[in-house]
């Protein structure tokens, strides 16, 4: 009771070579043990009560707490389970047993220990805050929200809540409400820079550009190298015509990885934009290299080469897209332009017919002269 652990665990070892079977000392010992971390101590008393009293509390709540501090969550759970079954109304062990079926991903079994610990002590803010996480990983989003709004009722303030809470929303389509929240973090706690990242792609996915700029610049100021907040910077640039930057961002996503499809796509785009044909060619060159098939990207590809004058490799590059899509009306239409200029005026009427047939009012845009 003084906190002197040596004296009495002297005293209670000696006492246990007088009587070995003193339950009493043992769950004295467990106790010291618990209080001084010394998970040996607890172990080796935990499992000695258990051969006098197989059904001791404090033997499974020394033996849960060294299989939590081992890592052992499908130990802890199954003694968190016994315990629970002795004390269906203790608010400690439903919460435990609720950690140990998270740590080891059993969600369902995890909801439903951490539901009875909030039916015993609903102002339990931490025990809504992980029945709201499990909750949201299993995708049980109303459940989730209501479990983070219930926490954040008992204490408003609780920045990771609000983050979560957003997520949520995000998930759920409430994307206004979400960035609402989002702001409202951030002005608590300008460094949070995921918060920063979600509020910026939120601005970026309804069009407000400045606004993504702004949150997605707050990104990079914190960390330099990230690659999805760069290469989101330098969308927002480009949605505001501001090329140089775009490609600055653009660049920089390059720089650390230098096969990057979403920025060298960007780059090229740019390129082509500023009628640069050589930089594009290359850039959508090096996009096929990293693995880029898309049609969109050899069709493109094949105009640039026969605005360039390489009409070969344009009719190379138009077939690759009708490899992929058979149906692409723009890339029939354009192999037959090719082949015409190749002196293959059968072969273009050929891909003409199936262009018109696949998208009749090309024919207003190419052949209504």
């Amino acid at each position: 009771m003084l906190w002197k652990f040596d004296e009495a665990t002297s005293l209670y070892l000696q006492l246990l070579g007088k009587n070995p079977r003193s339950e009493e000392c043992l769950v004295n010992l467990v106790t010291i043990g618990m209080a001084r971390k010394d998970h040996d101590a607890v172990q080796k008393f935990s499992e000695q009560l258990l051969t006098l009293r197989p059904h001791s509390q404090a033997a499974l709540e020394g033996l849960a707490t060294c299989a939590f501090q081992r890592n052992d969550y499908e130990a802890a759970a199954q003694l968190c389970g016994k315990l629970v079954e002795s004390g269906p109304e203790h608010f400690e062990r439903w919460f435990n047993l609720g950690v140990a079926e998270q740590k080891r991903g059993e969600h369902a079994e995890a909801a439903k220990a951490y539901a009875e610990a909030v039916r015993i002590r609903p102002d339990a803010k931490q025990a809504h805050v992980n029945l709201g996480i499990v909750r949201q990983e299993s995708g049980e989003l109303k459940e989730a929200r209501e479990s983070y709004e219930r926490a954040l009722h008992i204490a408003p303030d609780q920045g990771d809540v609000i983050y979560n809470l957003a997520s949520v929303l995000e998930q759920q389509g409430e994307k206004e409400e979400a960035e609402r929240l989002y702001v409202k973090l951030l002005a608590r706690n300008p460094e949070w820079e995921d918060a920063w990242f979600r509020l910026g792609y939120l601005r970026l996915e309804r069009g407000e550009h400045r606004g993504a700029v702004e949150a997605f610049q707050a990104c990079v100021r914190k960390r330099a190298q990230w690659p999805e907040a760069q290469l989101n910077l330098g969308l927002a640039y480009w949605n505001l015509s501001d090329r140089d930057n775009a490609a600055k961002a653009f660049e920089t996503v390059i720089a650390a990885d230098p096969s990057c499809i979403d920025a060298l796509r960007g780059l090229a785009a740019l390129a082509v934009e500023r009628e640069d044909l050589d930089k594009a060619l290359d850039l959508q060159a090096r996009l096929i290299e990293v693995g880029e098939r898309t049609p969109e990207l050899f069709y493109n590809t094949g105009l640039l080469l026969q605005k360039s004058g390489q009409v070969e490799d344009a009719v190379r590059l138009y077939q690759e897209a009708l490899a992929e899509r058979p149906n692409f009306p723009e890339a029939l239409l354009n192999l037959g332009h090719a082949l015409k200029s190749q002196g293959k005026p059968d072969e273009a009427r050929e891909f003409w017919r199936q262009a018109l047939e696949q998208k009749p009012e090309l024919a207003a845009g190419y052949f209504g002269q």
